[in-house]
């Protein structure tokens, strides 16, 4: 399990040293399940619920349900139940609810192959089904379909406790807002990914549910640190004005063309 402090692996392992624990799991997009496995040492004792779009993936997540219990389900995620098209991808990772012609594909280079039609379900009614016990971790990765996927889990944000969530930069916005709404914080910002002419591409916020806030210091240093940290800031603008001073002569020496 990766432990760089850039990514949600290193941040779940710091809330689980502050205590957060989670009854059930929910992974939306969650592919072959790999996701309550890597990170089962952090959820002790917690209940795997995995869900994705593609029966690709279910022979893997079967063998997740044998082997820990819990449950997965063959479906798309969204604010209403019943049947919705999913635009294929070149790879099954990258299929999305959006449409062909819709600006995620521009990302993709445009490597569609082909529309599905797939069942869809409100992860309210599908916690109510299969009676998930809180709190909840909420995880999704689901290609453009956050927004409509939080609007069906009204009740189940009320008992997360955290949320993780793969966001698009063009989507980060509206996926905010919606968390936000629902009472939640935005607590780190983990694997920033960038576009080939390096521009911020996607990443994964990690947020908090409100009623968690008092695990989040105020302070950004330890109080025994006032004096090193002073110190620290100090030495800082010394190098920088030597390092000014060194520059601003070799551009007067060079008659302001340096």
């Amino acid at each position: 399990m990766a432990q760089d402090r850039a990514t949600f692996s290193a941040t779940l392992a710091l809330l689980a040293r502050k205590g957060v624990r989670y009854a059930t799991v929910i992974d939306l997009g969650c592919a072959d399940g790999h996701f309550f496995v890597q990170h089962r040492p952090l959820f002790a004792g917690g209940v795997p619920v995995n869900i994705d779009a593609n029966a690709l993936y279910e022979p893997s997540l079967k063998l997740v349900k044998e082997t820990l219990g819990g449950h997965y389900r063959i479906a798309a995620v969204s604010d209403q139940p019943g049947e919705v098209t999913i635009t294929l991808a070149a790879h099954p990772y990258w299929s999305s609810l959006r449409g062909s012609g819709d600006p995620y594909w521009q990302r993709l280079n445009g490597m569609t192959s082909g529309q599905r039609t797939v069942p869809a379900i409100r992860l309210d009614d599908l916690a109510r089904e299969l009676d998930l016990k809180p709190p909840y971790l909420l995880k999704l990765d689901i290609q453009g379909a956050e927004v409509q996927a939080l609007r069906g889990a009204r009740d189940v944000l009320g008992k997360t406790h955290v949320v993780i969530c793969e966001a698009d930069l063009d989507d980060f916005q509206a996926i905010n807002a919606e968390l936000v709404a629902s009472g939640f914080r935005l607590h780190d910002l983990t694997q920033l990914s960038y576009a080939s002419d390096q521009t911020l591409g996607w990443f994964y916020p990690v947020y908090i549910n409100e009623s968690l806030a008092h695990l989040v210091s105020r302070a950004f240093w330890r109080e025994a640190s006032n004096e090193a940290v002073v110190k620290a800031q100090i030495e800082r603008r010394t190098s920088i004005l030597a390092q000014l001073g060194v520059e601003l002569r070799r551009i007067k020496a060079s008659g302001g063309n340096g």
